[in-house]
């Protein structure tokens, strides 16, 4: 061991130089425990409704390119170990969306980060071919809303896609109480 080694004192104080302020260096702070860090922020995604920004991206219904310009929607997923955004064509948005009450209180919107309970109207976005769709399925997963939190969406979705409320897969099989509900938004 050499002497440097030797000499060597954890608690000594580091020798100051003209640069240096005439007070003292603070220890570093211990990093925050769990039980001290602040709640985490809900960083909500809603839908987008956009006109495409380039002409890459493909329909995830239809497969078919979305052309630069053409009306689209973005519904966030999880895949490959991250968040990524699905584009669907706004003609083809009708295939992968229905409304209906929640049948169990499993499910939480992708918006406001709300629970949905049992028994609460709630949108549903599936992400899946049309063949998918067609079949029941449901592809790469499913994204769930509260109508309320995407009001501005719905309706701005619902003009390009010349569509009203009563036109949305599932509508016809809410009960009255929630098709009521669903129209008033």
């Amino acid at each position: 061991m050499s002497d440097s080694e030797s000499d060597f004192e954890p608690d000594a104080k580091k020798a100051k130089t003209e640069t240096d302020d005439d007070e003292e260096e603070a220890a570093p702070a211990p990093p925050p425990s769990a039980l001290t860090m602040p709640a985490t922020v809900f960083n909500g995604k809603p839908p987008i409704f956009e006109p495409a920004k380039s002409g890459r991206a493909a329909c995830k219904v239809c497969g078919t390119v979305i052309e630069k310009g053409a009306a689209r929607v973005g519904l966030p997923i999880y895949q490959s170990g991250r968040t990524v955004t699905a584009w669907i064509k706004a003609a083809c948005f009708a295939e992968a969306l229905t409304v209906a009450v929640a049948s169990d209180n499993r499910s939480k919107c992708k918006a406001s980060g709300d629970k949905i309970s049992k028994g609460d109207l709630r949108v549903v976005a599936r992400i899946a071919s049309s063949t998918e769709l067609a079949e029941g399925g449901d592809g790469k997963g499913k994204v769930f809303y509260k109508p309320s939190a995407i009001v501005p969406f719905l309706t701005e979705w619902m003009a390009e896609a010349e569509k009203e409320a009563k036109d949305i897969p599932g509508f016809d099989e809410l009960p009255d109480a929630a098709q009521s509900e669903f129209l008033a938004l």
